[in-house]
């Protein structure tokens, strides 16, 4: 709870008299019988949270000021107005009870953001109540009721929904995008939102409507769907998307092509059962706006993407072993790529010439050469440089390398052309195994070096020559004394160093 004005203390005791911080520090407040309770909250209240607990899955308790915080009750919930907080902008509740009974709120019309657990907590028409609305979010517990709050009463100023995707399922398992279910008023969605978000639940088979058909939502801009595998959408999807985002949810790809507008796609697929679901090739049609694409899929080890306009492409967490011409085909237009969490053992393609950003941690490649020149960002993460006999060689403008979590040894250093790096700004080497680090092994150009948890206790040289470096970690080593017996160990650039296990002689 957090007020712009000083609470006065006549004020702040008729509030805290009433917290009950027995369990988790959690005020839990008592249910009337149905009365309308004005809650006694002084007006200057910016935002405010009120949270109903189910304790030991019995009926819920509840203490307000404006309660009797003895007695216990049970029965309808009571409506509590907090309208007159008239500076009020966010106001989450959340009720946990399986019960149907709900406390309902007469809200301010100040309010910008609000967040309940259920639609029927909400007393009365809320384009009226709350005109200023922005940004509502519905995400109850249990969906016992799953009628969603009528589209005519959202305010036309809002701009993001986040709710359940249980409002809009139906238990008819053959509705399709051709047989669209008979009630379509009740999967009606609200018009003029700009984001909509919904979320479902992993195990959940039931058709889940998105009727655009019969809803026009003219300035959607952003689409959130998560955990919904039984997906039904009936009509076009708004061609104003410029943001789709898919989480463990299955879709026709095939709609991308007609989305002029979209600049960004993000898929994560959950592996199904059966096979014949699993998405193991991504090469559909895109609309030449996309610009930015994350595919982690899990089970994917093909792409053929043709995207003039994308310069970001994320294909994380997937199965690739073989980077060849016939299994990875992207456009000269991206700039960054990351391809993290695969097997891929070898590179047997040249990456665009204008890449500027490239990320294989956590993958089995052994070598890796050949880089674009213009390469300004590497990530080598936990791929096992040093364990194995490789051959790696860094593009010479690099500004930021990271190598953290290798096998690196100081021979290893030598081997590895870091030197001729001499615009590398940032080095991570953080668990590799360096003791008797030589830091002149290390370029000069340096302003950030992290050698955390490299099991060193002592440096073969010093740091005085580092003119630039601003900022050095070196945590979980065993470096106490050794710095005060250097000379040159003054480096004036220095502004933060983060250590552990050592002492620093600052005179």
């Amino acid at each position: 709870m957090t007020t712009s004005n000083d609470l006065p203390d006549d004020v702040v005791d008729n509030i805290f008299k009433h917290l009950d911080f027995e369990e988790e520090k959690k005020c839990f407040m008592r249910p009337g019988k149905g009365e309308l309770v004005k809650l006694d909250l002084l007006d200057g209240l910016k935002t405010l949270r009120i949270q109903f607990i189910d304790k030991e899955e019995e009926d819920v308790v509840f203490f307000c000021p404006a309660t009797d915080s003895s007695k216990r009750y049970e029965g309808e919930m009571d409506t509590f107005d907090i309208s007159h907080l008239t500076q009020l902008e966010s106001f989450s509740t959340a009720y946990f009870s399986r019960g149907t009974s709900r406390p309902k709120w007469i809200l301010p019309k100040s309010l910008f953001n609000l967040r309940v657990t259920w639609p029927t907590m909400i007393s009365g028409d809320l384009s009226t109540m709350c005109p200023r609305l922005n940004y509502f979010s519905i995400v109850p517990i249990n969906v016992r009721d799953r009628a969603p709050l009528d589209p005519s009463q959202y305010p036309p100023s809002l701009r993001l929904l986040y709710t359940e995707a249980a409002f809009y399922s139906c238990d008819d398992k053959s509705v399709t995008e051709k047989n669209p279910p008979a009630d379509r008023e009740r999967f009606k969605l609200p018009s003029g939102h700009a984001r909509l978000s919904l979320r479902g639940k992993e195990n959940n088979t039931s058709p889940v409507v998105l009727d655009f058909e019969s809803s026009a939502m003219l300035n959607l801009r952003s689409l959130v769907i998560s955990s919904v595998l039984n997906l039904v959408i009936i009509g076009d999807l708004p061609t104003s998307l410029t943001s789709l985002t898919l989480l463990k949810t299955k879709f026709d790809f095939e709609k991308l092509k007609y989305l002029p507008n979209l600049t960004e796609l993000i898929v994560e697929f959950m592996p199904f059962t059966d096979s014949d679901d699993e998405l193991t090739s991504f090469a559909y049609d895109l609309p030449e706006s996309l610009k930015k694409l994350t595919l982690m899929c899990y089970n994917l080890s093909e792409v053929h993407i043709k995207c003039p306009n994308l310069f970001y492409l994320s294909l994380t967490s997937n199965v690739f072993k073989v980077l060849n011409k016939s299994n990875f085909i992207i456009p000269d237009s991206v700039t960054e790529l990351d391809f993290g969490s695969n097997d891929i053992t070898d590179i047997q393609v040249d990456f665009p010439a204008g890449l500027q950003s490239l990320s294989i941690g956590n993958t089995k490649i052994k070598s890796l050469c050949n880089l674009p020149e213009g390469l300004k960002i590497l990530r080598l993460e936990d791929i096992g440089i040093g364990k194995y006999p490789g051959d790696f060689v860094f593009p010479v403008g690099l500004g930021y390398l990271g190598l953290s979590s290798n096998e690196i040894t100081n021979d290893w250093l030598k081997q590895l052309n870091i030197l001729d790096c001499t615009n590398l700004k940032l080095l991570s080497l953080e668990e590799n195994t360096l003791n008797g680090l030589d830091p002149d092994l290390l370029p000069t150009s340096l302003t950030n070096l992290s050698i955390s948890w490299c099991g060193i206790t002592s440096f073969s040289g010093n740091f005085a020559k580092f003119d630039k470096l601003e900022i050095l970690t070196m945590c979980d080593n065993k470096l106490t004394g050794f710095f005060e017996k250097q000379e040159g160990r003054n480096n004036h650039s220095l502004e933060m160093v983060f250590e552990c296990s050592m002492s620093w002689d600052a005179s």
